[in-house]
């Protein structure tokens, strides 16, 4: 009896030893509720716990300057945690250099790594000094759209990939002075402060206001630049809007992603319209910024401390072909890009997004202030930047004040 009874001991130790043992991937977020709620948690069948990273959401707006800081600390303090989520692309070499985070590439499945689009993997890879310490699922982006009967008419040679803006201007400028059809527009910005917030996020990763010391300090050199092209872009073409472009009434329009899926509006501006006859390139460029407009703010990143396989596998699932599926189907933009996903948006809803995926992305700068001095120093810069629309005052001179107002 005794043997049978120690057989049976040891055959229950092979067995233990044998099933491996189902530990939850513990993830600290910056907003816990968003991911509970989220298509991460509608898709994945395994146990996760959530945790939140800051005490309140009111927080965030502090941490602006040093988000990075904050979630070093987190990790540090929390060894128990193997996954932290939820945070823009410019915080991740912040992160890399304090050495709390593990290196993806040799770690994560290697077919997944080669299809994340350039548009996402190189600010990616230039934070972690050609290395991949973090992921993002999903992203947005920016694409140049043109009308190709417009351009067909006035027999023009059709915009190019990566276009310099003032290459972009001169094209636009051409049809303005041609033809009945406006050249160009940015957006939907019906106001000049509202025309202001909008270039913001096609300037960046440029560095237009830095903290020195404390202090607001103007690139007036860039910004001198900047404000003049924008300004006769929106000037040059009678302040037009998409609304006038999707009517067949300009000849090009920046647009996000997003709306070039959504149908709803697109049919609200005009009940006729047919995405067929527009052709897409990747966004303009500045010398300064070589990079496209592609923005995520659902990084992932593994800790140190994380012996937890399942948090491997986690990563791997959300970053790889069924997910990135599941995201097309819910109106997202899968970092997963090869040719089956490229298929179904075209089957989907008929448009070709290469130049979104293909265009590698800029790492932009952490932003210099807090969030609430950051909108001070913005709002200062939209009634400045409406005055030199309007008029108002030499370019120089405003940029001068600029800085003077926002000290």
């Amino acid at each position: 009896m005794l043997k049978k009874y120690s057989f049976l001991v040891i055959l229950f130790l092979l067995l233990t030893a044998c099933t491996p043992e189902t530990k939850p991937v513990v993830i600290a977020t910056i907003f816990p509720e968003d991911f509970e709620n989220s298509i991460y948690m509608n898709e994945y069948n395994q146990d996760v716990e959530i945790r939140s990273i800051l005490s309140s959401i009111d927080e965030v707006d502090q941490h602006w300057h040093n988000l990075d800081d904050v979630i070093n600390n987190y990790i540090k303090e929390n060894k128990d945690v193997d996954i932290v989520y939820g945070f823009p692309n410019y915080y991740l070499q912040g992160i890399v250099d304090e050495g709390n985070i593990k290196q993806l590439n040799g770690l994560l499945d290697e077919s997944i790594l080669n299809n994340i689009a350039p548009a996402v993997m190189t600010p990616i890879k230039k934070a972690g000094n050609d290395n991949i310490y973090g992921l993002t699922p999903m992203f947005q982006n920016n694409v140049l759209v043109y009308n190709k009967d417009i351009f067909e008419e006035l027999n023009m040679e059709q915009p190019q990939d990566s276009l310099k803006w003032e290459e972009l201007l001169t094209i636009a400028n051409k049809i303005n002075n041609t033809s009945e059809y406006k050249g160009l527009t940015l957006g939907y910005a019906t106001t000049n402060s509202d025309y202001f917030y909008m270039i913001q996020g096609l300037a960046d990763p440029i560095d237009r206001i830095e903290n020195i010391g404390g202090k607001a300090v103007v690139n007036n050199e860039v910004n001198r630049k900047f404000w003049k092209i924008f300004a006769d872009i929106y000037k040059e073409n009678e302040k037009v809007t998409t609304e006038e472009f999707i009517k067949g009434e300009v000849a090009m329009s920046i647009f996000p992603i997003g709306q070039l899926i959504d149908t709803e509006i697109l049919k609200y501006y005009s009940s006729d319209v047919d995405i067929s006859k527009w052709g897409i390139v990747e966004t303009p460029v500045f010398e300064e910024n070589k990079g496209g407009s592609a923005y995520t703010d659902t990084m992932f990143i593994l800790s140190s401390y994380s012996k937890n396989d399942n948090a491997v596998k986690f990563l791997e699932y959300i970053h790889g072909k069924e997910f990135a599926v599941s995201l097309v189907n819910s109106e997202m933009f899968p970092s997963y890009w090869d040719n089956e996903i490229k298929s179904i948006f075209m089957e989907k809803y008929d448009v070709d997004l290469s130049a979104a995926y293909m265009q590698p992305g800029a790492l932009s700068s952490i932003p210099p202030f807090e969030g609430e001095r950051v909108r001070e120093i913005e709002a200062v810069g939209a009634k400045i930047f409406d005055r030199y629309l309007s008029g108002d005052g030499n370019l120089n001179d405003l940029l001068i004040e600029y800085e003077e107002s926002i000290n």
